[in-house]
């Protein structure tokens, strides 16, 4: 059940923090601190639920959540879809999984 919740995050947020970087709308620094902490805490989750060895399997799937997130978002906006351009979706893409793998490595954890 944890994992399904754990996927759910992703895609939710995942359409919530798009785009990182916007021409529109300065950076937020709060909310580039929850990302980094959201993404981190989500790789911890992973290596606690799934184990070792399976940052593949899960790149993957962080980054066909993510992509169902990004869906999700487009199917909102409404008709304002000037931040999805194809640097701003492809940088995402892969910012939030390897991100996300990176905290499922090498973040320490007590076993």
């Amino acid at each position: 059940m944890m994992q399904v919740f754990l996927f759910a995050a992703i895609a939710l947020l995942g359409g919530t923090y798009f785009p990182l970087i916007s021409m529109i709308e300065p950076l937020k620094i709060t909310l580039l601190i929850s990302f980094f902490l959201f993404y981190g805490v989500m790789g911890n989750l992973m290596h606690r639920l799934f184990g070792k060895g399976k940052g593949g399997k899960l790149f993957l799937m962080t980054l066909g959540f993510t992509a169902l997130g990004l869906v999700g978002r487009f199917l909102l906006a409404n008709g304002n879809t000037a931040d999805f351009t194809l640097e701003n979706i492809l940088g995402f893409l892969i910012t939030i999984p390897t991100y996300t793998i990176m905290a499922y490595k090498l973040i320490p954890r007590s076993e």
